[in-house]
């Protein structure tokens, strides 16, 4: 029995477009596939390089090949040859050839410390000529997580066993840490009991300054008081001390002046005087030399006769 046509317009050419559906997505995996293909580089022109490691750990067929950190290449074979050693070929895109020299190195690396291993090939000295193919580099074993705990290791055990050390040191009980802390306890009791004393010393301060303290501000109070009378009355006396004072320097002055007046007549009536005198004193020199003279004769006469007298020589005066 032949069921009929579907008439609604919805159905109708479906499996068309189920076929251009399907076939458009078709398109765009294998689109997509391509690109990723080209992306890792399988239709690029490849150069073999070959290295030789001492083991075969975490080297395998597939693992990338970076140059500073761009992948350029990938592994293609692990193998152990003949020397029980493992010969490691590599496929680097020939474009970046031009970086990989002789003096180059593969090293084993890895993406962090959990991350997947590859090998890291270094920049070479730009002097020297490209690597060519089949020629081989020279391999160095990167550091793995059982290198780095190593490495850790040596660095932490002296540092616990320093520790092991001072905590015997400072647990001892005649070591200065011990010590330390026994001194700063005595020196805690200390500064407790010099608390004590400061607190009973301000007491007394206290109860001093509320008994003693008004007493004492009365007696500074009377002092004062007797201060300012005393001021007072210098303040009254010291005006008369000092018209006294002024009379008696003016009478000081005028006695001075009258001094001097008296010297200078003094010296004046002196040198007025002074040639007579001197005419006098020298008039009587000379009487009393003659009177000696006329002594002396007489005397040299009888009733006159005794001890002769030698007359005083005398030098008449100059003016």
């Amino acid at each position: 029995m032949n069921r009929p046509l579907p008439t609604d317009p919805r159905f109708l050419r479906l499996r068309l477009k189920l076929g251009l559906f399907i076939g458009l997505g078709l398109v765009l995996g294998l689109s997509l596939l391509l690109g990723m293909a080209v992306r890792q580089g399988y239709f690029s022109a490849k150069t073999p390089v070959f290295f030789i490691a001492e083991s075969g750990a975490d080297l395998r067929a597939g693992m990338a090949v970076k140059l500073s950190g761009f992948k350029i290449g990938t592994v293609r074979r692990v193998d152990l040859n003949e020397a029980a050693r493992v010969d490691v070929e590599m496929a680097i895109e020939d474009r970046y050839m031009k970086w990989v020299k002789t003096d180059s190195v593969a090293t084993l690396a890895r993406e962090g410390m959990i991350g997947d291993s590859f090998i890291s090939i270094t920049r070479g000295t730009p002097e020297l000529p490209a690597l060519t193919p089949d020629d081989r580099l020279r391999f160095e074993l990167g550091r793995g997580l059982a290198d780095i705990a190593q490495d850790v290791r040596n660095r932490v055990v002296p540092v616990i066993d320093e520790l092991h050390v001072l905590l015997k040191y400072t647990n001892d009980p005649k070591g200065d840490v011990r010590q330390g802390f026994a001194n700063m306890n005595r020196l805690a009791a200390e500064l407790r009991e010099t608390r004590r004393k400061v607190d009973t010393t301000l007491a007394g301060i206290d109860q001093l300054g509320r008994e003693d303290a008004p007493a004492t501000l009365a007696a500074t109070r009377k002092t004062l008081e007797r201060t300012d009378a005393m001021l007072h009355e210098l303040e009254t006396t010291i005006p008369a001390w000092r018209e006294q004072a002024t009379q008696t320097l003016q009478a000081l002055n005028e006695t001075a002046s009258t001094a001097t007046r008296t010297a200078s007549e003094t010296e004046r009536m002196l040198k007025e005087t002074a040639p007579q005198l001197l005419k006098v004193l020298n008039e009587t020199e000379a009487l009393m030399l003659e009177s000696r003279s006329a002594v002396s004769a007489a005397r040299t006469r009888w009733p006159f006769t005794g001890p002769d007298v030698a007359p005083v020589s005398a030098e008449p005066v100059k003016d």
